[in-house]
């Protein structure tokens, strides 16, 4: 099935009964979406060109817990939240005790890095990231949004992707306020504060992110103030910098540099294309992806204060790996690529991948294992590129769920690798990457080099 830009319509989405009778359904007029059943929604406006995956823009919070005590009794409640009933079979809960048992090393603030090839494009995806983070928490911005979303919208971490010539984005939570706050970074006022402020010696994470929030914003409006010949300085860049081995993706070894050099021109073009010409046609580029919604009952009801989610980047790839062949076929086409030939994938967002996303990611790049970055995989092939294989954090208080048809395209495998990546985290911590994997300080963005457009020549 093709990719349209401006309405996914994949199985097993249905539309609502409202929907096909011709009627809006109330809930859904606002925003054009469509109910669906799976992992993913869909959105359809016929007056919108970005094409929205998705969600619910709410975690499901279940029902009040005072209600459920006086139907079930204290007792009962309290067995059902030990037992951690409330995650299912590719999901997963961590307690702060069972964090606190994974031992990470701590490591001073990483230093700026160069982006140099390959690089460079998640360099750029991290200051889409970060602004969109930016526009969307800031109290500065409360006046670009409704009254009801001032204060109450919190993404948490947004991760892109480039795929073909679609930049994908998603967030943790709130994803349906991506494009609107992509709008709202686009028409704010190119910021002009002291460049000093934007470096920090402190160690103090408040410090960093401040610093590192301003850099990537005003980097961000480089981008989108970007003249012609800019991108194609930076084009020139990546292509000698590849071309000399400089920011090669892992994973290519068999791949001409110039099949490289290709996509990686081609995605810092898309990125460019869409800061710069896509604002005032409603983002036909770009791809917006939510968690599922969850539905929650007395059985099965969240604890107070514990979200639930599936997390950006694996939303992102979900799709992915649910419509590999269409994903596949249409951005060899694009590219002008063989079928021989990977298609690769830059993912990079606020942060680096948490200990989880790191492990999933890792389970879908295992040749011999069905996932969607398999190598050997017949019908397709993609590759991953991080610029860091830093481990992230593991996080305690949240029911995370896992992109089961990105570990495999069988309902059933792929939740049975789900489970044993649970299991590790919970039970077997050892198994996994985080065991002993060095950490920056908690929740330290990632760190990118502003004056990276610098090249030395290694002749």
């Amino acid at each position: 099935m093709p990719i349209e830009n401006r309405i996914s319509q994949q199985s097993p989405y249905t539309i609502s009964p409202e929907i096909a009778a011709g009627s809006p359904d109330p809930a859904s007029a606002a925003t054009g979406t469509l109910r669906r059943r799976g992992n993913s929604h869909a959105l359809k406006k016929a007056t919108a060109s970005a094409r929205f995956l998705d969600f619910n823009s709410q975690h499901a919070a279940g029902p009040d817990m005072n209600v459920l005590r006086a139907k079930l009794g204290n007792a009962e409640v309290v067995s059902a939240l030990k037992a951690c009933s409330f995650a299912g079979a590719s999901s997963y809960f961590l307690s702060n005790e069972q964090v606190r048992a994974i031992p990470r090393p701590e490591i001073p603030l990483p230093a700026q890095k160069l982006y140099v090839g390959y690089n460079r494009v998640s360099q750029q995806l991290s200051h889409i990231a970060t602004s969109l983070y930016h526009v969307m928490t800031n109290k500065a911005f409360a006046a670009k949004w409704d009254e009801s979303e001032r204060g109450a919208i919190n993404p948490i971490e947004i991760q892109l992707a480039v795929i073909g010539d679609r930049l994908h984005v998603s967030s943790n939570f709130h994803s349906d306020k991506l494009a609107k706050a992509l709008h709202i970074a686009l028409g704010a006022e190119a910021p002009d504060h002291a460049k000093e402020l934007e470096r920090t010696s402190t160690v103090d994470k408040h410090a960093v992110r401040a610093a590192t929030c301003l850099r990537h914003f005003r980097k961000f409006h480089d981008l989108a103030s970007a003249k012609p010949i800019q991108l194609k300085n930076a084009q020139m860049r990546l292509a000698k910098e590849i071309n000399h081995g400089m920011g090669v993706p892992s994973g290519t070894e068999d791949v001409s540099r110039d099949v490289i050099v290709k996509q990686g021109t081609q995605a810092l073009e898309t990125i460019s294309r869409v800061l710069t010409q896509e604002a005032g046609k409603g983002f036909p580029s770009l791809v917006v992806h939510a968690p599922p919604k969850f539905e929650r009952g007395a059985d099965n009801a969240l604890p107070p204060n514990v979200t639930e989610t599936r997390h950006a980047e694996q939303n992102i790839e979900d799709d992915l790996a649910m419509n590999a062949e269409a994903h596949f076929a249409q951005a060899i086409a694009e590219l002008g690529l063989s079928k021989s030939e990977p298609v690769i994938v830059p993912m990079a967002g606020k942060f680096v991948a948490c200990a989880v996303c790191s492990e999933v990611e890792l389970a879908m790049q295992m040749d011999g294992e069905g996932g969607v970055f398999a190598r050997d995989n017949d019908a397709y092939r993609f590759t991953l590129h991080r610029s860091s294989n830093r481990v992230g954090h593991a996080y305690a208080g949240e029911v995370q769920h896992l992109a089961t048809r990105g570990l495999h395209s069988s309902p059933e495998r792929g939740t049975e690798r789900a489970r044993t990546i649970r299991d590790n985290f919970v039970s077997a911590p050892n198994k996994t990457m985080a065991w002993n994997a060095p950490v920056a300080t908690a929740m330290i963005p990632n760190r990118t080099d502003s004056e990276s457009e610098v090249l030395t020549d290694h002749q």
